[in-house]
């Protein structure tokens, strides 16, 4: 019972975040952009509102709805866009792949159904980022794998491609020791960060910048 009970209230929850998405009325979108992600997207670490989406809103007057679930994989990114078809006519940045990137292709395959479903050429696909760890460390096999996979997305999408990863590995306190040491494991600086992964305020204000730098893409379609 307690097994079935279980299963019931984790499909209510999966129910439940669909619906947050199909549910938001036309109206409250207007002229706008979706940023589809995880907890990066969502603004995991910042503090007082500002995530990227609410930073790169108030540098383009446009509005900017922020569609970042902790802890979703590209799949559960890809559903929930697949699952609000009215969503598909507005501009998207789409930042997809962190919390499965073990699994390249399918990241891939996951952003290419994204993108193909939006039927338009307005929208910025981000580069995913390595976390502060022996194992994502420059030279690592998983930060191999990270590199790789933020080539193909390269390669795939072109101006389309924001390597948001490499930014902010450049945007390094060339006094800051700990930040040196993250320059040369190429990670991002830890005055970046929240912690070993997620970005500061600092951070995501870079981010919605440099996105800001290529609004023509997206306001284009507004």
């Amino acid at each position: 019972m307690k097994l079935i009970t279980s299963v019931l209230l984790s499909t209510l929850l999966i129910l439940s975040g669909c619906s947050k998405t199909q549910e938001i009325p036309d109206a409250e979108i207007g002229k706008g952009i979706i940023t589809w992600g995880d907890s990066l997207t969502q603004g995991a670490g910042s503090t007082d509102g500002n995530n990227y989406p609410m930073i790169l809103q108030q540098l383009s007057s446009i509005k900017v709805l922020n569609e970042g679930v902790s802890g979703e994989t590209s799949t559960g990114i890809r559903d929930r866009m697949v699952g609000a078809p009215k969503l598909y006519k507005y501009p998207v940045v789409i930042w997809a792949g962190r919390n499965n990137y073990l699994n390249p292709q399918k990241v891939k395959d996951d952003i290419d159904v994204m993108v193909t479903r939006l039927r338009h050429k307005h929208y910025l696909v981000l580069s995913i980022l390595n976390a502060d760890r022996e194992t994502e460390i420059k030279g690592s096999n998983y930060y191999n794998v990270i590199k790789e996979l933020n080539a193909d997305l390269a390669a795939t999408y072109g101006d389309h491609f924001i390597d948001i990863r490499s930014y902010l590995v450049s945007e390094y306190n060339t006094k800051d020791p700990f930040d040196i040491a993250n320059f040369n494991n190429d990670v991002t600086p830890h005055t970046l960060r929240s912690d070993n992964l997620h970005l500061n305020n600092a951070g995501y204000n870079l981010v919605a910048k440099k996105i800001y730098e290529r609004i023509n893409i997206l306001s284009a379609g507004l």
